[in-house]
């Protein structure tokens, strides 16, 4: 809950307005007062102790409120930038964010974004079957109608489009800066090239597709896309002499079309694009995407240049699927992780720091002093405990940042009650 009401209240009331502010945040003194409050939330979340670290932010994966402030900034200048008639200028000022980001995004590539168009004139019809009408009676699959199946793929290698209709299976490799959406509406303008080069005349034809977002967009009356407006145009050239109908089939549910226009996607996305680059014009889920690694990239150097946080480094990252797995936790169980992560928590070393145990000396071995880092990794007096919860006698440093939570909180737990 206290995550919940950061993120999504107090986080977007400081993120308001960054274009205009950002400047400011990357200045010293704003970064500490910023940090002091994105601490303050992270010890709410983790129930931490007092002394812990900023560290906690790469356990929750929030990254610091001064880089999420330039991510929000470079976001809203790249939508000015993504207007017909907005002009650079000379990049400075607010938009000086934009000579930040331009050795990942460049500033010459085209948008695929236009102004709002209407267009009343719909030549064909979109449908969407309910999927228990697909598993007990698709009337629409048993006339004698053309049937083209379309898709699209964004695996790692790529990305690829796959048309399978009569007498053609069909596989197209796109750039790898196309969106999982312009791949579908590729599909579905290639089918329908195909079909005018045959000269398809007076004839009942049904494009079957499995992205709902790309059929309820052509399915609208206005277009903001370049690619979509062509597709759009394509289809009511179509429709001029034939009957058009797009039709939603639920993906990856074994019907054969799909199926099979779902491997020449694949077989697309796996192989080499030859060509100019890019292909499409840039979007606004290309925009994020860029922004985000460009964010990702400060996040790292911030990470391993900011000073001190010697143990929270060789425990934690900034990852995302972790911070979900901690976040599962009770709250008991998650200020016990916090504290074994960041080396805050009750072991003799910390409270000798703090003047409330005499000696730092280990509990277990007697040998050394008694850090958290000792207990999780060296301890011989932990040895067998260790290989029960943790899998290892001894653990390397390599191990430590896959640790399993839950078996980690239990290890420590067991320790804390003795």
């Amino acid at each position: 809950m206290a995550l919940w009401i950061y993120t999504q209240m107090v986080r977007p009331i400081i993120l308001y307005g960054a274009l205009v502010w950002w400047s400011k945040s990357i200045q010293q003194t704003a970064i500490t007062k910023l940090g002091k409050v994105q601490r303050l939330a992270c010890l709410c979340i983790t129930g931490a102790m007092r002394t812990t670290p900023t560290g906690m932010e790469a356990l929750l994966n929030l990254p610091p409120l001064h880089i999420a402030i330039q991510e929000e900034a470079a976001t809203q200048a790249l939508m000015l930038h993504m207007k017909v008639n907005f002009k650079l200028g000379n990049l400075t000022g607010h938009l000086n964010i934009l000579n930040k980001i331009k050795n990942t995004i460049s500033m010459a590539q085209v948008s695929d974004h236009i102004d709002p168009t209407l267009c009343f004139t719909k030549g064909y019809t979109v449908t969407f079957p309910e999927r228990i009408e697909w598993k007990t009676n698709p009337k629409w699959m048993n006339d004698d109608s053309h049937k083209w199946y379309t898709d699209g793929s964004k695996t790692l290698y790529g990305v690829g489009a796959g048309v399978v209709g009569p007498r053609i299976h069909k596989s197209y490799t796109l750039t790898r800066d196309t969106t999982i959406f312009q791949a579908e509406l590729y599909a579905i303008m290639e089918a329908v090239n195909i079909m005018q080069r045959r000269n398809h005349k007076r004839v009942k034809i049904k494009v079957l597709s499995d992205s709902q977002s790309v059929l309820k967009a052509l399915d609208n009356y206005t277009y903001n896309s370049k690619t979509l407006l062509e597709c759009h145009k394509a289809l009511n050239n179509l429709a001029s002499k034939n009957n058009v109908s797009l039709i939603w089939v639920p993906g990856h549910e074994g019907y054969d079309g799909n199926e099979k226009a779902d491997f020449q996607a694949k077989k697309g996305a796996d192989e080499n694009f030859i060509g100019p680059s890019p292909m499409f014009g840039f979007n606004k889920n290309n925009l994020k995407q860029k922004v985000k690694y460009w964010a990702k990239t400060l996040l790292n150097q911030h990470w391993n240049n900011v000073e001190g946080l010697r143990h929270s480094k060789k425990f934690l990252s900034f990852n995302a699927k972790r911070a979900n797995m901690a976040l599962t936790l009770n709250k008991k169980s998650i200020r016990t992780l916090t504290g074994a992560l960041t080396g805050h928590f009750t072991c003799n070393k910390h409270l000798h720091k703090l003047g409330i145990t005499n000696t730092s000396t280990c509990r277990f071995c007697c040998e050394d002093e008694e850090s958290m880092e000792h207990l999780i990794i060296e301890c011989p007096g932990l040895t067998h405990r260790r290989k029960r919860f943790l899998n290892k006698f001894m653990l390397a440093d390599e191990d430590l940042q896959s640790l399993p939570q839950k078996d980690l909180v239990q290890f420590i737990s067991i320790l804390n009650s003795q």
